[in-house]
């Protein structure tokens, strides 16, 4: 095979390769085995990058923890983000972050006290999205100023040998043939498909790092299907069957893959059958806030019961009272039970606090009365956990302090404020799996202040460690699409019309006469936004125009860029011209339209289409990411908005079109499919669901190192049923066949009043 593309291969095979994290299951374990006196950490990118770590740790011969301080004489960074001196020894003693500038290598060099023997390094990366600065990570161990080890995080020949293992594992042979990156993405999710179903199954078992280099942990926008998910629900089994469970916040490196209610409840479901497959029985995960793993109140429902009135009476012995609350008051009430996805007991005591400072003065005098008592405790800074002797479970404390009519108490966000005091006084009580506890004087108030107003009504995803993404809370548009297509639309590409020889300059004047006269149905552009706030045609920042002259759009005047020659076209000069009057050349043309600019700007894109009285029903729009398409959806509720992938069909699963729908897209954009790939079941899924795609990369793939059959590619995508095609052929007989026939129903755009209107969805 290749080698190329075998590597290339291997990547999309093990996506997140390299990837490691914060915490002690995903942190980067460097394996040195040496005696050293030095260690460098560099950076190697491509491209200028940043250094940015929060720990390293080094383990002794028998795998223990060395003291930092007592192994590293001295820590210095080549370059400092601040632009300020700083500790960086300190900075790694304490585990925070240090933050290099952009340079070509950034570096760390540890100076160590002596030469000394190092079994491994453990290095933490930061741990938000910003931690995928570090895949191309390489240590160095030295000692006497010689090099004595190099590890190479991404290094190819670790990631061929990861890959071929992998293989090895599934039973595939490595001895087929692949004709360029197309072949890579079909054989890339075939193969994938056979790991994600036999980890599923229980038949296949792999550790953390290598199940974390399933996922698309480097993409800022990946695609989820379900395989990711049963990948992901891998993880979750895996660190829960080390411990029991795991904390919720521990994936907040994967938050992009879990950004949906829909997909952690996916994940979940998925780590549950795994978990159950490993531990011998079948078994329930459930997720909460804090924890994900067993359902331990329900599991330990007497043991937790007898804690509870344990705790309840010791207090009442000191003359305290208490009340039991927040999730554990929320479940008696609402379920008569403890809540699924709880992981604790919840209990608030009143000792006479009239101040805040009071009330962390008498909250560890209660905590030092029991551990005089023998209970163990856990103090978190303001609440704290007490576990009775001889108990396995415990109960959350949490204080409060008065000033009579109003009460200050642990709420939303972990934060205190205050609430009326008669809201909590005098006490009530309720009965809960047959014992009596004491609870707030006005129950509901209090859980309506606590949840608000939809308190009632379960919702395990309240205070999630990272911001969800709620697709149910998107504003609503309009749910008729006015883009009636009878057949495929002929889409001209926006970089090229014709054969690359005798096209216009891309995004030009001539561009779009020719994409008319040769009968596109629509024609594609790109836009910026110029120096002062036009819209411009054009797809790069930087755009090259004739004899290699160059010009950056968002530094420069729409004036100015009406001068600048793209490129001759039949001798005639090509300017940059702006987006109004590209709309007053369309004619009856639709267009495809790629606004290359933040979510911010649309509302102004909107302006510009509606100034130029162009129908925004005639519009096809490239969606990029769940915000760009939030905000089309909003601005631009009439058009066609397709929701951007770089990838091909095969990758799209049912729970992709499901999130599709939820997302109120039209449909999708993908690879354009070869001639010897079968589109047709593929359109069958797509037209269950009631979208639409467009395919794109146009007529042939030699970027991709493949030449098309394009007269058999989209033949075979107008018999399929295509929706949209780009494509650079209007010399094919499909092609030709294809514009003669009628497109859209009497000109096919549901006319829309010109002041748009946006539906308002239910919060």
């Amino acid at each position: 095979m290749n080698s190329s593309l075998e590597l290339a291969l291997a990547k999309k095979v093990l996506p997140g390769f390299g990837f490691f994290g914060s915490y002690t299951f995903d942190r980067l374990k460097v394996s040195v085995d040496a005696v050293v006196d030095e260690v460098q950490l560099e950076v190697r990118n491509k491209t200028p990058s940043y250094l940015n770590i929060t720990r390293v740790l080094f383990y002794g011969k028998n795998g223990e923890l060395l003291d930092f301080a007592k192994v590293c004489r001295s820590a210095t960074i080549s370059s400092n983000f601040e632009k300020e001196p700083l500790n960086v020894h300190s900075l790694l003693k304490a585990g925070a972050l240090i933050h290099s500038d952009k340079e070509k290598i950034p570096s760390l060099i540890l100076d160590l006290h002596s030469s000394i023997y190092i079994s491994r390094i453990e290095i933490a990366n930061r741990s938000d999205s910003y931690g995928v600065r570090s895949k191309h990570l390489v240590v160095i161990s030295l000692d006497g100023g010689v090099e004595i080890g190099r590890f190479d995080n991404f290094c190819g020949q670790r990631l061929l040998s990861a890959y071929r293992e992998i293989l090895e594992g599934i039973g595939f042979s490595n001895d087929f043939t692949l004709a360029g990156m197309n072949q890579v993405d079909i054989k890339a999710n075939e193969i994938r498909a056979a790991l994600a179903k036999k980890i599923s199954d229980g038949s296949l078992k792999y550790n953390l790092p290598t199940l974390i280099s399933f996922l698309p942990t480097y993409d800022p926008n990946p695609l989820v299907n379900n395989d990711v998910l049963i990948f992901m629900g891998g993880v979750i089994a895996n660190l829960i069957l080390d411990t029991g469970t795991t904390e919720t916040a521990q994936l907040n490196a994967f938050k992009k893959i879990l950004i949906t209610p829909k997909r952690i409840i996916r994940a979940i479901e998925h780590a549950s059958i795994i978990y159950s497959h490993q531990y011998g029985k079948p078994t329930t995960l459930i997720a909460g806030k804090h924890k994900i793993g067993r359902s331990e109140l329900s599991e330990k429902k007497e043991e937790n019961l007898k804690v509870m009135n344990i705790v309840r009476d010791q207090l009442k012995a000191w003359s305290i009272d208490s009340v039991i609350c927040y999730g554990t008051l929320l479940g008696a009430v609402r379920n008569q039970a403890f809540i699924a996805h709880d992981d604790d007991v919840d209990m608030l005591f009143f000792y006479g606090a009239k101040s805040e400072a009071e009330m962390m003065k008498k909250r560890l005098e209660v905590l030092e009365k029991f551990k005089e008592a023998g209970y163990d405790t856990h103090n978190s800074g303001i609440n704290f956990t007490v576990i009775p002797p001889g108990c396995l479970v415990g109960v959350d404390l949490f204080p409060e302090w008065s000033n009579k009519k109003q009460t200050s108490l642990m709420m939303e966000h972990y934060k205190y404020r205050m609430i009326d005091t008669d809201v909590l006084l005098p006490t009530k009580t309720i009965e809960f799996y047959g014992h009596e506890f004491d609870v707030p004087n006005q129950v509901e108030r209090f859980l309506e202040e606590r949840y608000g107003t939809s308190w009632s009504q379960a919702n395990p995803f309240y205070e999630w460690p990272w911001e969800l993404e709620l697709h149910e809370e998107w504003p609503r548009r309009q749910s008729v699409r006015s883009l009636n297509a009878k057949r495929t639309v002929m889409v001209a590409w926006g970089q090229v019309v014709g054969t690359t020889e005798t096209s216009p300059p891309k995004n030009s004047p001539a561009l779009i006469s020719k994409a008319i006269s040769e009968n596109f149905d629509a024609i594609e552009i790109d836009v910026r936004l110029s120096k002062d706030s036009v819209y411009v045609l054009g797809h790069d920042d930087v755009i090259i125009g004739k004899q290699g002259s160059k010009i950056q759009i968002s530094k420069t005047s729409s004036k100015q860029l009406s001068q600048f020659n793209l490129g001759d076209y039949q001798k005639k000069a090509n300017p940059v011209i702006t987006l109004e009057k590209a709309l007053l050349l369309m004619e009856d043309k639709v267009v495809m339209l790629d606004p290359r600019v933040s979510e911010d700007e649309l509302p102004k894109l909107r302006k510009t289409v509606d100034k130029a009285g162009f129908e925004p029903g005639k519009i096809l729009f490239c969606g990029y990411g769940d915000a760009g398409v939030k905000a089309l959806n909003v601005h631009f509720p009439e058009s066609v908005i397709l929701y951007k992938y770089y990838g091909s069909h095969v990758e799209i699963d049912d729970f992709v079109l499901e999130e599709l729908m939820e997302k109120q897209v039209d449909g999708l954009m993908l690879f354009w499919p070869m001639h010897y790939e079968d589109c047709k079941p593929f359109m069958k899924r797509l037209k269950k669901y009631g979208l639409q795609v467009l395919f794109y990369v146009h007529g042939s793939w030699p970027a991709r190192g493949e030449v098309d059959k394009p007269e058999a590619s989209l033949s075979q995508m107008i018999t399929a049923g295509a929706d949209y095609v780009t494509s650079t052929g209007s010399q094919l007989s499909s092609f030709k066949k294809l514009v003669k026939q009628p497109l859209i129903d009497s000109l096919g755009i549901n006319k829309t009043p010109k002041k748009y209107k946006l539906l308002k969805g239910n919060r």
